[in-house]
């Protein structure tokens, strides 16, 4: 051992939190350095330091390296058993949750309920830069927005109830641009995504919103293509689009719409009437409509469908508009809207009129309620500005207290005005 002139000894030190027996003691270490600190530098003995002591510290630190790397093995592998057990206990829990309990039947019917509230959406992504129209942000991962496919991945159990349980996948919302700006791996993607989902409601009834953006092309877009292979299956659907729909959609004899039983048409473009054309070999579902809502942004869509449909199990008639865009007096009332009634011999029983979807003479609404024996509920609300003749005035108040006190249902009114607001 090197030696100086205080005499200071390093000693060999042993502990038994170690895995090997220390070359240096410290604290006797400590000693020695500050000795050789103190001591006249030209009378110390440089190889004798170099040789002797730098050599036991380098030693005992490639030991105390090696005993850290192999304590670090053991925390790493103590917190993964640690995780595993966590895991393990989580499991053991959950078997004696009460949610187990759930049989399948009550279980599908809660998973049906979240996915009708929350319809399973479908965006092509990344949106196309063209595209003047800006849909709301997608903040979480694609995959929380189709509940069936989420409820699908929780477990075991829950896949196979959502798996054999087709109205969970029936219900599809889908926003796709006319172009072809998809990358076509993403493309590809909700390509298999929409045919999984089609696949698994099996022969259910579809319900669709389909919105589509962007100028038309010369083929349909693929998404769009799939689901016209599926027309038999759809039970209700809705067209949201700034262009008119026979852009997309034309007329084909051997398209069926069986059980079609709600059609909903938005478009910001003037021939959407046109539309209706498509259809037309849906005859029959016609037959089942209760509820009929026109929405009447632009001229002679209520004629248009007032002379394409027959309706005969009508119940609820709702004739909406904007009061920005106020209509020429229309067409329909009253011989159009008679003609209409004749053919389809439908029991109205609610009816509910916007006048700036008509801008319809009291007299003229007048004659079309006397032709509604079985109306139990009238509303009409007239937004319209201020100096525009409005329907409600003491003609249609004093008619209705005549049709109120008619034989038959008690009949329940509505009036809405701009300025006034009437109850009877």
């Amino acid at each position: 051992m090197p030696s100086t002139s205080r005499n200071c000894r390093l000693v060999l030190k042993s502990a038994n939190s170690r895995t090997f027996k220390s070359r240096v003691d410290l604290n006797s270490l400590e000693g020695y350095v500050n000795s050789l600190s103190e001591a006249d530098p030209f009378a110390l003995n440089t190889p004798e330091v170099s040789g002797d002591a730098l050599v036991l510290c380098d030693g005992d630190l490639q030991d105390y390296e090696a005993d850290l790397m192999r304590l670090q093995s053991q925390i790493l592998f103590i917190e993964e058993q640690q995780a595993r057990l966590k895991v393990h206990r989580a499991r053991l829990r959950s078997l004696t949750s009460p949610v187990r309990k759930i049989p399948n039947e009550i279980l599908a019917s809660i998973f049906d309920s979240v996915c009708a509230l929350t319809p399973n959406l479908f965006r092509e992504l990344p949106w196309s830069e063209s595209q003047e129209k800006v849909l709301s942000e997608l903040i979480s991962p694609m995959i929380t927005y189709l509940p069936a496919l989420s409820i699908s991945a929780t477990c075991s159990r829950w896949r196979s109830v959502a798996v054999s349980f087709p109205s969970l996948w029936s219900r599809l919302k889908l926003e796709i641009t006319s172009g072809r700006n998809m990358v076509p791996g993403m493309l590809n993607a909700l390509i298999a995504t929409i045919d999984l989902f089609l696949a698994r409601s099996a022969k259910f009834p579809l319900s669709i919103s389909l919105e589509i953006c962007g100028p038309p092309q010369k083929r349909h877009p693929f998404v769009l293509s799939l689901l016209l292979q599926h027309t038999h299956r759809w039970r209700t659907f809705k067209f949201i689009s700034d262009r008119c729909m026979t852009d997309f959609l034309g007329y084909e004899s051997t398209r069926d719409f069986t059980v079609l039983e709600s059609l909903d048409l938005h478009s910001e473009h003037p021939v959407i009437l046109k539309g209706l054309n498509i259809f037309q070999n849906a005859t029959k579902t016609s037959r089942t409509f209760k509820t009929v809502t026109i929405l009447q942004n632009w001229y002679k869509v209520l004629d248009a469908t007032l002379k394409s449909f027959t309706f005969p199990a009508l119940q609820e008639l709702n004739i909406l508009g904007n009061p920005n865009h106020c209509q020429p007096q229309s067409e329909a009332w009253p011989w159009l809207f008679t003609t209409f009634l004749a053919r389809s011999s439908c029991r109205i029983t609610t009816l509910v009129i916007s006048a700036s979807a008509l801008n319809i003479s009291a007299a003229n609404l007048v004659s079309a309620l006397q032709l509604l024996a079985y109306l139990v509920t009238f509303e009409i609300s007239d937004h319209n500005e201020p100096d525009s003749e409005s329907p409600i005035n003491s003609v249609l108040i004093s008619s209705l207290h005549i049709h109120g006190s008619r034989n038959g249902p008690e009949l329940e009114i509505h009036l809405y005005h701009s300025f006034q607001n009437y109850a009877t």
